[in-house]
């Protein structure tokens, strides 16, 4: 997994520290500018769950079909929900229609996802998966324990920083680093070619909330 990061460069620095990570890091991220973001963030639970769906599919063995569907209840439940009650206590309508150059930002994260869960084996898929979840559990586990973050963002970098979702990420590189050591140089090449990707996928898609 940290070839993956080390081998990503300045992409992955650039995502790590992203203007809008930074902002609610400092509490200083306008509010309807995270109000777009949660938007935009909602629309992708959608793909997100469809990704599952195929590393379900495509998994070696029951003992993984239980854990995706773990994973996938967790998505359609649990966060649906979270988004559903922050929409209600912000007062916005999460259904909202994003801008042209928001909604060109967003889908290269929507199509790369898709695709790598349609054409890819499942490694491929869980490779795909970790560069977003990678990022997220870096940034709010340093934000979580560096800073006095405010609500309503603190729910949110808590929800990434602890719990499931760190568990669901120590699972990923677990899975990813005892594939890898089977694969050739060839092979890894591929890895990193998605995991870049991601990177490059997550930094458009979090640009997106400053032009809704």
């Amino acid at each position: 997994m940290r070839r993956l990061e080390t081998e990503a460069g300045s992409l992955w620095k650039k995502a790590i520290n992203h203007r809008l990570f930074n902002e609610i890091k400092n509490n200083s991220v306008d509010k309807q500018v995270y109000i777009n973001y949660l938007i935009i963030e909602y629309k992708f639970l959608n793909t997100a769950a469809t990704t599952l769906g195929y590393a379900l599919a495509k998994s070696p063995g029951f003992a993984y079909k239980k854990h995706f569907t773990e994973i996938l209840k967790g998505i359609t439940v649990e966060q649906d929900n979270y988004f559903i009650n922050i929409a209600d206590e912000m007062g916005f309508e999460l259904h909202t229609n994003i801008s042209n150059k928001a909604e060109k930002l967003t889908q290269s994260l929507h199509k790369h996802f898709i695709k790598t869960a349609q054409d890819e084996e499942f490694i491929e898929i869980l490779v795909c998966m970790i560069g977003a979840e990678w990022l997220y559990y870096n940034w709010c586990h340093k934000a979580y324990f560096s800073c006095d973050i405010r609500e309503p963002m603190q729910k949110w970098v808590h929800m990434h920083a602890e719990g499931d979702f760190v568990e669901g990420v120590e699972w990923l590189k677990s899975e990813i680093n005892r594939a890898a050591e089977k694969y050739n140089d060839a092979g890894k090449n591929k890895l990193q070619t998605i995991f870049n990707t991601t990177l490059q996928a997550e930094i458009d898609f979090h640009h997106a909330p400053y032009y809704t």
